[in-house]
């Protein structure tokens, strides 16, 4: 089978880097930014990072803040800050063994990524690492790159924790696994209809997964 793996949210744990970036950005211009849940609880509603930000700053401040946001939310000092979701090594172990894995992501930056995947010896795991080309991002975007590596929608699985990749992968006719532990929440992704909610990579079966979605494509949460 071929993976497509999202990896911010689904593989990594980034809400601590995400927080810092903003919470010093604000902090840097005088404004008191929300707590660390209050802020990671609207991103993974899906609400807009400049939404949030305009939320306690003011209008003239999200522009700036946005530039400056995307110039360092890839530095190597807040990559530092990402954990490994748990058992992800073992599950990745496990599945390289009999499928071909592509890693996805947004990232625009290559060389912290690549040094960031050594750094969690995740670097050994996938066949194929595709980034965002020309800051590039969104469901347009992410399909034509998983077009352009998709063998077939019949032995092909996206796992991911956000509507574009899930959304992508709907365009293409490839199955999805949404994770509920990630950048978004389980309700969230639910209204997006993927064909099985995890609550986390661990919660994954894909022999179970293979047999039920040749039986029926119907939302399952996987708890």
């Amino acid at each position: 089978m071929q993976l497509f793996i999202n990896l911010d949210g689904t593989l990594l744990d980034v809400s601590s880097r995400y927080y810092s970036v903003y919470s010093e950005l604000l902090k840097q211009s005088g404004f008191t930014p929300y707590d660390p849940a209050t802020y990671w609880s609207l991103k993974r509603i899906s609400i807009d990072e400049g939404a949030i930000v305009l939320r306690n700053t003011c209008r003239g401040f999200v522009d700036d803040y946005l530039a400056e946001y995307q110039s360092l939310i890839e530095n190597p000092a807040y990559l530092m800050l990402d954990r490994l979701q748990h058992n992800v090594i073992e599950q990745l172990n496990s599945w390289s063994e009999q499928h071909t894995i592509t890693l996805i992501t947004s990232r625009n930056e290559y060389q912290p990524l690549l040094a960031q995947l050594k750094m969690f010896a995740l670097d050994g795991f996938f066949n194929d690492v595709q980034i965002s080309i020309n800051g590039c991002s969104g469901e347009a975007s992410r399909k034509a790159r998983l077009q352009g590596s998709l063998q077939s929608p019949e032995t092909a699985m996206m796992i991911c924790d956000n509507e574009t990749d899930l959304l992508a992968a709907r365009a293409l006719s490839v199955p999805a696994i949404a994770v509920a532990n990630g950048r978004r929440t389980g309700n969230l992704l639910r209204r997006l209809s993927p064909d099985f909610i995890a609550g986390n990579l661990e919660n994954i079966k894909l022999q179970q997964w293979t047999h039920a979605v040749n039986c029926h494509r119907q939302p399952t949460s996987m708890q």
